[in-house]
């Protein structure tokens, strides 16, 4: 369910410039990503490992390792300012799942759905409590971040 004052048919001018990306992230003590992408299905941006040496994105070595495993899913939105569409489409998505991320949070694990918004452009949306709801039946985190230098793909 979108708030009705999200019209998907907007046709203001800034849509070109308007990207987004919404993002789940799990992390959890123990588990092994692989096992997460195969019982999700979805094929994460990034991973990595609890006890694996620590790296930056690019692959270069960081001291230490990892304390905990870490799973992240993302998709990029372009041409819109209602993330609550996409949002909601990914918690439909996930709600086949159920059982599985609450034996995640059950064991310590935490699972967060994160809009990233630029802070260039208006972007914004209302999530409506009985999708709220929805959202914390999964046991389901809900956070935005606000990239003031993000901007279009490629730029």
């Amino acid at each position: 369910m979108v708030n009705a004052m999200d019209d998907p048919q907007d046709e203001d001018p800034q849509n070109a410039k308007r990207i987004y990306s919404i993002r789940l992230l799990i992390k959890h003590q123990t588990i092994d990503p692989a096992l997460i992408t195969a019982r999700l299905g979805l094929v994460p941006r990034a991973t990595h490992t609890v006890g694996h040496p620590r790296r930056t994105p690019i692959g270069t070595p960081l001291p230490g390792v990892y304390k905990e495993s870490a799973w992240g899913y993302s998709f990029d939105v372009k041409g819109t300012k209602y993330f609550a569409k996409d949002v909601m489409a990914l918690v439909s998505r996930l709600e086949s799942y159920a059982a599985f991320l609450h034996e995640l949070t059950d064991t310590g694990g935490s699972i967060t759905i994160i809009v990233n918004l630029p802070g260039h452009v208006n972007i914004g949306s209302t999530i409506n409590w009985p999708d709220l709801h929805r959202i914390a039946a999964l046991h389901i985190d809900f956070g935005v971040e606000v990239f003031p230098n993000f901007g279009p793909l490629g730029s």
